[in-house]
């Protein structure tokens, strides 16, 4: 009897195809996971930013207050626009611009002028889907009208915001915090 040790072609085919599988199964796998990763890392770069709008605009809310004035007199939108004024006198102003989807900053401005110097909050590599605040009271209650008491209210601002990332793959939930300030005077 003739004796020969090795495979023969079937048993290769078949050990060929299965390690085939495998490796389809595998790269499957890891391409997932690759996308899961990119993806989870893109959220956590929007909570990132947004975190840091949210903490700059608590700082300046906690050091100043709502500048009613500037409202009136330059016919902000305070659903656009968050114009907070601290102890110096300076402006501190939010800008929620609805035609580029992005948020603007400008500090350190004279009350009574236009702010010539803007800066663009987030990143180039994502817009904002929701920007608005809401300021409450709506009309100043630092001082009053005539016959008009002052209302005992402490004005607070809430924002809503939402994040996308430019190539639309990533959005963050809608975002909505309070803030007031400490500094109030009646």
């Amino acid at each position: 009897m003739n004796k020969r040790s090795g495979f023969t072609l079937i048993e290769l085919l078949i050990a060929t195809a299965v390690i085939s599988i495998v490796m389809v199964a595998a790269t499957s796998l890891l391409m997932i996971f690759f996308r899961t990763q990119r993806i989870v890392k893109d959220k956590l770069y929007m909570h990132a930013n947004a975190r840091y709008i949210t903490s700059l605009i608590a700082e300046h809310m906690y050091e100043g207050m709502i500048d009613y004035d500037a409202y009136s007199q330059y016919m902000y939108d305070p659903q656009h626009m968050l114009v907070i004024r601290n102890r110096a006198g300076s402006q501190t102003i939010f800008w929620f611009d609805s035609t580029d989807h992005n948020m603007y900053l400008c500090k350190n401005n004279p009350p009574s002028q236009e702010c010539a110097n803007w800066s663009q909050l987030n990143p180039s590599d994502m817009k904002f889907t929701v920007g608005a605040f809401s300021v409450y009271p709506l009309e100043s209650p630092y001082s009053s009208g005539i016959d008009v008491p002052l209302t005992n209210d402490s004005p607070f601002v809430t924002t809503m915001m939402q994040l996308k990332m430019n190539d639309g793959a990533n959005e963050t939930p809608l975002i909505q915090t309070g803030f007031t300030s400490r500094y109030y005077v009646r």
